[in-house]
């Protein structure tokens, strides 16, 4: 696409979005970035798509976790857009997500036929980042234990990936938060 092009995409999958697909809940944005060495085989469709169900079940997780009152069975519910090159349009894959910032879960009990069932949100209300550091770490030892069990990276690298300092690379921010009034953000 045309820069012009892309950017009326852009503006028009928005719009979209907020107003035809998006509750009006609040929301954070994850970006969440891979090391040089993992993002190599991640150009394959197969593997990003691996990497980015292992982010979301994680995300998923610590996001319940972080909602007081939410069930077990608990969803939260994510728009995902894999980025596949940096602002030098270097090779850079990473994720853009916008995920509600809570979890939805099924109200009362089941309706009998032919009724809507209701749906309640609880909000996560104890996010912090020392759960965005877990989750980052999390992330980082489930990525590179899938990479070895695909045989793309042998046990050895894998064991020295995570003893790199940090994390080795992998980075996850989600300090950006946008309240469920400000549907313009």
């Amino acid at each position: 696409l045309c820069p012009a092009c892309s950017a009326r995409y852009m503006v028009e999958t928005a719009a979209h979005l907020v107003d035809d697909v998006l509750p009006r809940v609040s929301y954070r944005q994850w970006v969440v970035t891979f090391p040089k060495r993992v993002r190599y085989f991640l150009r394959e469709p197969r593997h990003a798509s691996a990497a980015l169900r292992i982010v979301h079940r994680a995300m998923e997780a610590t996001i319940r976790r972080a909602s007081p009152g939410a069930p077990r069975d608990a969803r939260v519910g994510v728009v995902s857009f894999i980025q596949r090159f940096g602002s030098s349009l270097n090779p850079h894959l990473h994720l853009h997500d916008v995920a509600t910032d809570g979890v939805f879960a099924w109200a009362g009990e089941e309706p009998a036929d032919g009724e809507a069932r209701e749906v309640e949100f609880f909000e996560a209300t104890g996010l912090t980042d020392r759960d965005v550091e877990a989750l980052t770490e999390t992330i980082r030892q489930r990525v590179l234990r899938y990479l070895v069990r695909q045989d793309l990276l042998d046990d050895g690298d894998a064991e020295e990936m995570l003893q790199w300092q940090g994390h080795g690379g992998f980075s996850v921010h989600a300090d950006i938060r946008v309240e469920a009034w400000a549907r313009l953000a």
